[in-house]
């Protein structure tokens, strides 16, 4: 905190060629003005401790609801955390066979400069669209509108975090911007972004977000065009990482960059692991972060996750969001049951292709609905809607009449 405000001068003095004036002219000003208030702020903090006595979690019966009745998912707490515990076993069991079947390859490492890890970006970006395309994989059609994807550096200011202020702008590019070389997320990030793109390229790029995201804008219906939802996103693009792997996709940097699809299940599976309990009160946000830096230790192709990125984990993704613990498992799981139901309705006439087109045909509505469209079965949206007022939860109805204002 001691270097926010030169944080923010150095920000202002960055980006404020891009600003009109006269409000370039007086950015710098306001920036040092804005960081000096913000550790004026944390000072405050620091010194009345005892004012804070907010509580960071919602108990088990909100989580549940949250769940039900925002996210239409058909789980609890207790089947999240079960997802979760198969999940880290899965991912630890296939990381042990990769890392088995790979014992005599040398280990590979992040990119040395920006420029080497585009240079494999761009291969990956023509490499993954072909193999989803061609070579009698037939996984997904294709779009005339879809744009090349491409990643490019960008400017990442402190104290904006991951925030990336791109410099230019290129016609029927997609863009997805990456740190810089020296950046802490580069060298050390747990995931793997520098050590090999496609790792979570499908993920992010194509058939991803962006895949999936020009797809949905573009649905007839005018709600479903702009609806979003997280657990339908999240559980298609982590599937598709699976893919990857599961039909030896041939990642650029070899068969060591396998290992790493295993190490973010993992992460991702102690998300939940670590989230639920946070949320409902079982554990506090300290002993969230020790146990991340516990469970996800460095294995394989990965570097194990830093202070740095677990503390992302534990508080932006479950403090902040609360649904970013598990959304992306509890959709993939659904997707999967849905999947297969569909070939036991099919047999050997079920095609991945037509399955997939069809997943992404309805929109992006939660997947307890789409199994409902695609397969005429309302079980995992039965029960979920009815109506449960959130005061009901959170005061367990003692305090609630019928009419429901709180006494």
């Amino acid at each position: 905190m001691d270097r926010i405000v030169d944080m923010f001068r150095h920000w202002a003095e960055t980006t404020r060629r891009h600003f009109p004036e006269p409000e370039a002219g007086r950015l710098v000003e306001a920036a040092v003005a804005a960081g000096k208030e913000l550790l004026a702020f944390a000072d405050w903090l620091q010194a009345h401790p005892e004012r804070q006595t907010g509580d960071y979690a919602i108990g088990r019966k909100v989580v549940d609801w949250y769940v039900h009745h925002v996210f239409l998912m058909p789980y609890d707490c207790d089947q999240l955390l079960q997802f979760a515990e198969f999940e880290r076993a899965r991912a630890l069991t296939y990381l042990a066979f990769e890392q088995h079947k790979n014992r005599h390859l040398p280990q590979i490492e992040p990119a040395e400069t920006t420029e080497e890890y585009l240079a494999w970006d761009d291969e990956t970006a023509l490499a993954l669209r072909r193999w989803y395309l061609e070579k009698g994989r037939d996984l997904i059609s294709d779009q005339d509108d879809q744009p090349i994807i491409r990643s490019e550096v960008s400017v990442y200011l402190p104290p904006f975090g991951m925030l990336a202020f791109p410099t230019r702008h290129i016609e029927g590019v997609s863009r997805i911007l990456v740190v810089p070389a020296d950046h802490w997320h580069a060298r050390e990030s747990n995931y793997g972004f520098y050590t090999d793109p496609g790792v979570l390229h499908g993920h992010e790029y194509w058939p991803g977000h962006v895949y999936e995201g020009i797809i949905h804008r573009r649905h007839p219906c005018p709600i479903r065009r702009v609806h979003r939802d997280s657990g339908h996103s999240e559980g298609w693009c982590y599937y598709n990482e699976e893919i990857l792997v599961a039909l030896d996709f041939p990642f650029v940097r070899g068969p060591r960059a396998r290992e790493l699809v295993h190490i973010n299940m993992l992460q991702r599976a102690e998300r939940i692991l670590i989230g639920i309990p946070l949320l409902i009160g079982d554990i506090t946000p300290k002993q969230a972060l020790e146990r991340f830096l516990e469970n996800v230790p460095a294995m394989g192709a990965g570097k194990g996750i830093t202070r740095e990125e677990a503390f992302m984990e534990v508080y932006k993704r479950v403090v902040w969001r609360g649904n970013d613990c598990f959304d992306a498992l509890a959709g993939k799981v659904q997707l999967l049951r849905l999947l297969a139901d569909r070939k036991i309705e099919l047999r050997d006439r079920f095609e991945l292709k037509d399955f997939h087109d069809e997943y992404l045909s309805h929109g992006q509505i939660p997947i307890s609905l789409l199994r409902w469209e695609m397969l005429d079965d309302d079980s995992e949206a039965r029960g979920l809607f009815k109506s449960v007022r959130l005061l009901s939860v959170l005061d367990d109805g003692k305090s609630i009449p019928e009419n429901g204002s709180q006494k």
